[in-house]
């Protein structure tokens, strides 16, 4: 095994051979025309892409009206309309890092581990289980490697052909109205390296407060400052400007520390590079710059929620308020948990697990279960994100320890959200005990989305198949066969999610089309929306605007009527208003989001 993969790594090259459909267009798109024909000039696309080869959603839209599929096309094709080119100083540098082979820290490719030799017949078994282990653990980590430098291969490759000219990529939608582009390899919702290596095809002069924007987009890419005002960002950014300048001139200098240690190392050094040249021109106002700038939510599932239930206490946490200075959701949860866990420690004393956790609490500890808690994640899965946290932290050692300190921490993050965000926990119950009475009358969860989108959830109990031939059988297994029953876990765990990437589509779908209107270019990755620095403030008002249009809507009572209305029928022997027993809305003025400055920053 190890040998075979060392050949593989050796005569790993720097070009591969591509389908039409992995590359990027090199002209724009084929306007979508209906649901099955757009996309590529000379093949066919559909504009939805099927999960576990199911159909039904796609299906549906078939047989949708026209005036509600038209209006997806319409956005779809806007999306795909986005020209973009290579960031060519950034392809040469990430080039050179890849050349080097091995594992790179920067590219996320784990360094080769020494393969120890099989253990000695002389050995104990605890000495043999001891050297297996590494054995395994050495063939583990260089399948990884060859893994994550095959992909990043593929990236380059494709960067490499599309050098020097513009490029589009046709764009796809999943069940949920959640945007994709079609090519594979190359786009921007590619990992660091990859959004790095784009750039608008399309430049625009920075104006007035381009260069500010620049440089908060910087900060945030370095990932400090989180909770920091503008105001307190661009004063850091201006108090670094020659350490920003050595970076753009030489980023591998070994005194440019600056980007070593950043969230997203390879997007900061293109930043740094954009932000000397504006520096440079000597009138920044009229540099033209093509580097996308980003305007993330703020924790985007919680400030759907919170804006569902008119939540006030919840629309501060995740920043639908106006504030001074941006509220950070994940820092408050830790400094609730933190204040749990000092308290249960003077009651259980020093031995205790409370105490065991004692400078453990973080932001960075919490952040993950409290992302991925609106989207549905289990107790248990929230536990084993802990736990891998907790783990690679290094201070604790002891597996017990570690476990029960998952537990404490996983049950007490609840615990916080639960008061935090109360309305946002009351609609979650109540979506799963929707989607458990609809999965119990044998029926898959089905609801439409703002925009009209029909949407069905498309697990099944798994149904299994043998094709026999003359050499051998083979038994395929699918979770979509619709002859099958729903399954039920999965209908309810999977509904709370899936709603609500159903609004965050429909407010990224709105934000595009009319950022299109306004001839601002526009691309997002989900709730990430993009543009140039010189109109992200007329983006970040579009994307206000059409988020409060979105939830002006009693989107909770129409979910509650259209449920009634396709499954509360007389033969399931539920009450009537069993769909209409819907959360109580609290006060938030949901036009307060538009004087938000840090609803999407």
């Amino acid at each position: 095994m190890m040998k075979r993969l060392r050949k593989l790594a050796e005569t790993q090259k720097s070009n591969a051979s591509f389908g039409f459909e992995e590359l990027p267009l090199r002209v724009p798109p084929r306007p979508w025309s209906n649901v099955l024909d757009g996309g590529f000039l000379n093949s066919t696309c559909s504009v939805m892409r099927s999960v576990d080869e199911a159909q039904q959603h796609v299906d549906i839209l078939k047989l949708a009206d026209e005036e509600d599929t038209m209006g997806l096309v319409d956005i779809l094709n806007c999306v795909s309309s986005t020209a973009w080119k290579i960031n060519e100083p950034m392809l040469d540098l990430i080039l050179k890092e890849f050349n080097r082979g091995g594992g790179s820290a920067l590219l996320k490719i784990p360094e080769t581990l020494a393969c120890p030799p099989l253990p000695p017949r002389t050995a104990t078994k605890y000495e043999q289980y001891a050297q297996l282990e590494k054995r395994r653990l050495a063939v583990k980590t260089m399948q990884e490697q060859h893994s994550l430098r095959s992909t990043m291969n593929l990236k380059l490759s494709v960067a490499k052909h599309v050098r020097g000219r513009a490029f589009w990529l046709p764009t796809s939608m999943d069940f949920r109205g959640r945007c994709y582009p079609v090519a594979p390899h190359l786009h921007h919702l590619s990992g660091d390296a990859g959004r790095a290596m784009m750039l608008f095809a399309r430049g625009l002069p920075l104006g007035k407060k381009g260069l500010d924007w620049l440089k908060v987009h910087l900060v945030s890419l370095l990932g400090t400052f989180k909770a920091a005002s503008f105001a307190k960002k661009l004063a850091y950014v201006n108090s670094i400007i020659p350490e920003i300048i050595a970076v753009a001139d030489d980023p591998f200098q070994s005194d440019n520390m600056l980007w070593k240690g950043a969230d997203k190392p390879w997007m900061t050094i293109a930043t740094c590079m954009d932000i000397a040249a504006a520096i440079r021109s000597g009138n920044p106002e009229t540099y033209v710059s093509y580097m996308p700038v980003h305007q993330d939510g703020s924790c985007n599932g919680l400030q759907h929620y919170a804006a569902l239930g008119r939540d006030k206490e919840g629309a501060a946490q995740v920043n639908l308020e106006p504030l001074d200075s941006p509220g950070d959701v994940y820092q408050g949860v830790a400094d609730m948990v933190e204040a749990i866990r000092a308290e249960d420690t003077i009651k259980q004393g020093p031995a205790s697990i409370p105490a065991k956790l004692e400078g453990l609490i973080s932001r960075k500890l919490v952040k993950q279960t409290v992302m991925t808690v609106v989207y549905g994640v289990t107790f248990i899965g929230a536990k084993e994100q802990v736990i891998k946290r907790l783990t690679s932290d290094g201070t604790l050692t002891n597996r017990r320890d570690i476990y029960l300190c998952a537990v404490y921490v996983v049950t007490n993050i609840f615990r916080a959200l639960d008061r935090m965000f109360s309305s946002a926990r009351q609609i979650q119950s109540w979506f799963l005990a929707c989607a458990d009475r609809i999965v119990s009358s044998g029926k898959a969860v089905h609801w439409k989305s703002p925009l009209g989108m029909s949407i069905i959830q498309p697990y099944h109990k798994a149904s299994s198949r043998r094709i026999m031939s003359t050499m051998q059988s083979v038994t395929t297994e699918t979770s979509s066969d619709i002859t099958t029953k729903p399954d039920r876990r999965r209908q309810m765990n999977a509904f709370p999610p899936n709603f609500i990437h159903s609004l965050d589509a429909a407010h990224m779908m709105l934000s595009a089309l009319h950022c299109n209107w306004a001839g601002i270019t526009f691309a997002s990755v989900h709730d990430s929306y993009w543009t140039h620095a010189g109109t992200v403030d007329i983006m970040s008002k579009i994307t206000r605007e059409q988020f409060v249009k979105l939830h002006e809507q009693p989107l909770i009572e129409e979910l509650g009527l259209y449920f009634q209305e396709v499954y509360g029928q007389p033969d399931v022997h539920w009450s009537e208003d069993e769909f209409l027993s819907m959360p109580d809305l609290g006060d938030f003025d949901l036009n307060r989001v538009k004087d938000s400055i840090y609803f999407f920053s």
